[in-house]
């Protein structure tokens, strides 16, 4: 009986230490050399600092930055929204596509069943 348990606490430990691994990898995200990268001239950072503020608190949630970004874009107004001149909102557009390759795909619908639908 001791044998198993020991046999069973050996083998666990290995999983415990890979499962550890992933939970704490980082994950793949725009990094803050990034986003200084896509914005060289810094429209967002000097004139609106309360936006840069949330896209960099932000930007390691790829999803969170996503939704963000889009709410921006969805206020816009005839090229304002609330005061952001166009070169910020270009910029708001340049973070927003740099961030969808790091978004999860939609996971697969299930395709309806046509038999089912016929009943």
């Amino acid at each position: 009986m001791w044998s198993q348990l020991l046999k069973k606490s050996r083998d666990a430990a290995p999983r415990q230490a890979a499962a550890r691994a992933v939970i704490q990898a980082p994950r793949p995200s725009l990094s803050l050399p990034a986003l200084e990268l896509l914005t060289p001239a810094g429209h967002l950072k000097s004139a609106y600092p309360h936006i840069w503020e949330r896209i960099w608190l932000f930007c390691h949630d790829p999803a969170h930055l996503n939704k963000y970004l889009v709410s921006l874009s969805l206020q816009e107004r005839d090229g304002k929204r609330a005061g952001l001149s166009p070169e910020a909102m270009a910029e708001v557009a340049e973070i927003l596509a740099a961030n969808q390759r790091f978004l999860a795909p939609p996971p697969a619908g299930r395709a309806w069943d046509a038999a089912a639908l016929m009943r």
